[in-house]
This record gives C-alpha cells, sequence and structure tokens, in this order.
C-alpha cells in the first residue's frame, strides 16, 4: 500500500507493511483494535460537540442526547448506558438501567459541579484499566 490512501475498513490486514517490514499479525489486530476504538470515541466527541452547539435544543433534548451519544464511544456500546443529572434533573438514554458496573464523573460548570455523568454496562465484561473500562 504505498502512496494510497488508508480508509477505515477498505483493506485487508495481510498487506498492512510499514517501512518495507510485515508486522506479525497479533500486531496487526492490536493496531486495528485501537483505531476502531479512537475512531469510536471521536464520533461519540463529535456527536457531543454537534448537541452543544445545536442552541434551539431545552436541556432536557441536550442531555438525553448526550446520554444517547456517549455509549457510541465506548467499548461495549450495545450494553452501555448514559445516565445525566444536572441540578435537581436526571436525564437517561433509552433502556436505561442503574448496575453494579459504573463510572461516575462530576459534569463541571464554570468551574462548579452542577451535576454528574454515570456511565454504567448492564453485564459484566472483562477486566481493563478501570474494572470494566478503558483509560
Amino acid at each position: 500500500m504505498q502512496g494510497g490512501v488508508l480508509r477505515y475498513g477498505s483493506f485487508r490486514e495481510e498487506n498492512l507493511v510499514f517501512s518495507g517490514m510485515k508486522l506479525p499479525e497479533r500486531d496487526i489486530h492490536r493496531m486495528l483494535s485501537a483505531f476502531s476504538e479512537r475512531a469510536k470515541e471521536l464520533n461519540c466527541l463529535y456527536r457531543v460537540e454537534e448537541l452543544l452547539s445545536m442552541p434551539e435544543l431545552s436541556l432536557e433534548e441536550l442531555f438525553t442526547g448526550i446520554a444517547e451519544a456517549i455509549p457510541t464511544g465506548w467499548q461495549y456500546p450495545d450494553i452501555c448506558r448514559v445516565k445525566v443529572r444536572y441540578g435537581d434533573e436526571t436525564y437517561a438514554g433509552s433502556g436505561f438501567q442503574e448496575t453494579r458496573w459504573v463510572l461516575q464523573t462530576d459534569l463541571v460548570v464554570q468551574d462548579r459541579a452542577e451535576g454528574t455523568i454515570e456511565v454504567y454496562y448492564l453485564m459484566e465484561v472483562p477486566a481493563s484499566d478501570e474494572g470494566p473500562f478503558l483509560k
């Protein structure tokens, strides 16, 4: 693949060569997996940014949209659910349920914690950097 354009999903692993050296298959799989995760994360961030740039949305539409968008950027999006708490209100994506597999962070507005974002997995998944979650 010399001088060509590499498009996500448009090449065969056996053709992946760097500086004239063929990479071992396990390294190729690891790299493709990492690239795939980064692509999911970026698409998630772009969607959240898109929602934040829509001033016509109500807080409910905004936070529900964010709760729906965030799972797409996680390692296991099909079993990932999100709840956003802002002030006294709580917003959740479809199929939301709390489980013991949770990662939580403060929702900070102008240097004040105004709520939380809580990311849940619906079932146990293999251990990673922080329990079932990647760093």
